[in-house]
């Protein structure tokens, strides 16, 4: 995972957030693998040598990373100027790059003079500054006021502003090497006390703030000469912090006055009222101490020297709330695994602090120790492979991804530096968590022929892990990154076939699988619909096939059988071509009936039966069918509920008569007359014509045909039941439809029906 710090510099060496792991393995020398080791353990990585060094082996070196941006390529560490481990006077200009991707080096833009022992300061992802040092030379002109800027995207050097004395107005520039400096939340760099040349050097109360304006050239910057500091420092620890009402200040503590006047005294600047204001004293006298800031904004002082060739272990921490020094627990409980002076320290993203390398009394050191701000002490972590000097003479520098590179520095008594020049800490690979998936519905229910759909969430713990989301069946689509949304979808052919449970999968970049999530589907089968249906509308001989055809739909491919159902409880099959079904019936004797169709599909799902509401069927050589009386329509108990009469008032009667027979046993269509009347209703009815005649086997002669009524426009179709009774009472039955309806599918406008009252039917054979 790949996370970008922020870097800041603390005692001139760079420092920034990093560093999570916490299990690692054994250094592997010599190799230029970037590849994160397996953790096992408790360690937190691996220290590697990079074989491809520094062009030339550097000390008093304070690198930088600049991150860059649109505009600039690479991510790079500036190893800039210095001095040749080889011979300690000899000054460098040159400059080696570190490509972080390419995990080499390469040689960068020359700076405009040789420069050594300075301070850089990060100003942005693209700029950095070196601030002062030392040219090499004897005396104090050896001593720099001038500073330089460096640019990622142009690759170049550029002159900066010099430090002076305003208040003296005299263009005397400040000369310094020794001083501290730091960048302001402000983003202007802050720079105190260092050396005043002189015979016998001393230290200097003189604090400058470079006003950094990036709209002006770096020449351009104004620098400000602040209030100074109480007592003069040079070789002392400084770092920025925020007291208990978020004010920023800057501790300053240690160093020296002058010569062997080693301080214990520490003092702060508080920026908004540029004021240094003096705070308890430390423990011990020190100077080149390091100072960094843990997790809790407590500023912690550790190591340096305490005499000529007395290194130290105490550790002193500055509450920035109240303002004073944290008293020990008990004598020594915070010192450091190893005393040391002359090392460099880093801040850790997780709020420890990391002390790098250095010089234990008599000897140097490869020990790397790491602070814990929580329990206020320090533990071993993984050695460099080489023991070096750090302190005003190589650094330490944080780079993305938890990683550390330590380049340049120096052996016992400034010695030519034993082999490569560059060390890279290369955390382990921190343990893969696997993603998690959610879904937001836990059964999905469709028709056949629908789409199916359901979603979902999922997300991963390793926040650079890309996971990708699949389904066992259907198609997915889904958000990109560690975490989002994703849809499902399936477009159901056959149900219930289709039903099934569906198991939806997250897997990360690295192949780890979460825990998959289902649910389930159900596909329901969709019946097909009987969409048309017919049946001869003329009468059809007995004898003769009735043929009737339909169409039918279904929402999918389904296989198909159909059947007619007819009235006197028979059933007939059919032949399906496509949508399209025929079937036929032959009848042997006369009848009057209606006929289903229904449609079953291969799961067994049915249509809604599709009704010819009448077949006629009649023998010409049957006879005819004679009636006349009266009866009452509506009576409870004799007639059918169903009756429909202007004025039906289930008392008053209805006349009719009527004779119907076939001619010659030749035409389809009956001959003879019929007359109706519903006084208290108002109807008069006189048929037309006949359509046709039917004599059933039960003593019922059934006959349709249109008619008019008296007073009322057009011929109204009409249908008549006359049951000739043998043990039953005759009954007489008729339906009226309006002009143009049709008796197979139109409601009725009246209907009349009951047991005759007096009269007769009579059916003749």
């Amino acid at each position: 995972m790949r996370k970008l710090f922020t870097l800041a510099l603390i005692l001139g060496i760079t420092f920034i957030g990093l560093l999570q792991s916490e299990q690692g393995v054994d250094a592997v020398e010599g190799a230029n693998s970037s590849t994160p080791p397996e953790c096992g353990g408790t360690v937190p990585g691996e220290w590697i040598v990079i074989d491809d060094a520094l062009s030339v082996e550097r000390a008093g070196i304070d690198p930088f990373f600049l991150p860059g941006g649109p505009g600039a390529e690479d991510d790079l560490v500036v190893a800039a100027g210095g001095y040749d481990t080889n011979n300690h006077n000899a000054h460098l200009g040159s400059v080696d790059l570190y490509d972080v991707s390419e995990n080499s080096w390469d040689v960068g833009p020359a700076l405009p003079e040789d420069r050594g022992q300075y301070e850089s300061v990060v100003l942005d992802e693209y700029r950095a500054i070196l601030i002062g040092g030392t040219s090499g030379i004897s005396g104090s002109d050896s001593l720099y006021a001038s500073t330089v800027v460096y640019d990622l995207r142009t690759n170049s050097w550029a002159r900066g502003p010099e430090l002076q004395d305003p208040l003296v107005g005299t263009q005397v520039s400040d000369r310094r090497s020794g001083m501290r400096t730091e960048k302001l939340a402000s983003g202007d760099v802050i720079v105190t006390g260092g050396v005043n040349p002189s015979s016998n050097p001393t230290g200097t109360t003189n604090t400058y703030i470079i006003r950094v304006d990036s709209s002006l050239d770096p020449a351009d910057w104004d620098v400000e000469k602040v209030a100074s500091m109480g007592t003069r420092r040079q070789n002392h620890a400084t770092a920025v912090f925020f007291d208990g009402s978020g004010n920023e200040k800057i501790l300053a503590a240690g160093g020296f006055e002058q010569v062997w006047v080693i301080l214990n005294t520490a003092e702060v600047y508080d920026v908004a009222t540029d004021t240094w204001t003096p705070v308890g004293n430390m423990s011990d006298p020190r100077y080149w101490g390091e100072m960094a800031v843990g997790g809790d904004g407590n500023p912690v002082v550790f190591g340096g020297e305490l005499n000529s060739g007395t290194s130290l272990a105490s550790t002193d921490v500055f509450d920035a709330g109240s303002g004073n020094w944290i008293p020990e627990s008990s004598p020594g409980s915070r010192d450091m695994v190893q005393s040391v002076r002359w090392h460099d320290s880093i801040s850790l993203e997780s709020g420890e602090i990391l002390s790098v390398s250095g010089h234990a009394s008599g000897i140097d050191v490869n020990d790397v120790q790491i602070y814990n701000p929580t329990s206020l002490t320090w533990s071993a972590w993984p050695d460099l492979h080489f023991p070096r000097r750090l302190i005003s003479s190589g650094g330490t520098v944080a780079l993305p991804g938890g990683r550390v590179l330590v380049a340049g520095g120096v052996g016992a008594d400034h010695s030519p530096f034993p082999g490569p020049s560059t060390e890279l800490f290369i955390p382990c690979a921190e343990p893969n968590e696997p993603p998690t998936v959610t879904v937001d519905v836990d059964s999905v229910v469709v028709d056949e022929g629908s789409l199916a759909i359901n979603s979902g969430t999922f997300s991963d713990p390793d926040a650079d892990d890309e996971v990708t989301i699949s389904a066992s069946s259907g198609t997915i689509t889904q958000t990109s990154g560690n975490s989002g949304t994703w849809s499902w979808s399936l477009a159901t052919v056959d149900g219930p076939d289709d039903s099934d449970t569906v198991t939806i999968t997250a897997t990360d970049a690295a192949g780890e699988v979460g825990v998959p999530v289902t649910f389930d589907l159900t596909v329901n089968n969709v019946a097909p619909v009987a969409l048309t249906f017919g049946c001869p509308s003329d009468p059809v001989a007995v004898g003769s096939a009735v043929v009737c055809t339909g169409t039918f739909g279904d929402v999918v491919a389904d296989s198909h059988t159909a059947e007619l159902h007819w009235s006197d409880g028979v059933v007939t099959g059919v032949t399906i071509v496509e949508n399209s079904i025929s079937g036929s019936r032959t009848f042997a004797s006369p009848d009057v009936l209606w006929v289903d169709l229904v449609v079953t599909d291969d799961d067994g799902g049915s249509s809604d039966p599709l009704r010819h509401q009448f077949v006629v069927v009649y023998d010409p050589s049957a006879g005819f069918a004679t009636g006349g009386g009266w009866f009452v329509p509506g009576s409870p108990g004799n007639s059918d509920l169903d009756d429909l009469m202007p004025n039906l008032d289930g008392t008053s009667k209805a006349n009719f008569g009527f004779v119907v027979k076939y001619q010659n046993g030749q035409s389809t269509a009956p001959s003879g007359n019929l007359e109706f009347q519903y006084k208290v209703g108002g109807i008069n009815l006189t048929s037309v014509d006949y359509e046709w005649l039917v004599l059933t086997n039960n003593n019922w002669a059934k006959f349709n045909g249109t008619a008019t009524i008296k007073g009322l426009e057009g011929e109204f179709p009409f249908r008549v039941d006359a049951r000739d009774g043998i043990t039953q009472p005759d009954r007489f039955v008729i339906r009226i439809w309006a002009p143009g309806g049709d008796p197979d599918f139109d409601g009725l406008l009246y209907k009349a029906s009951g047991d005759l009252g007096g009269g007769k039917i009579k059916i003749h054979n």
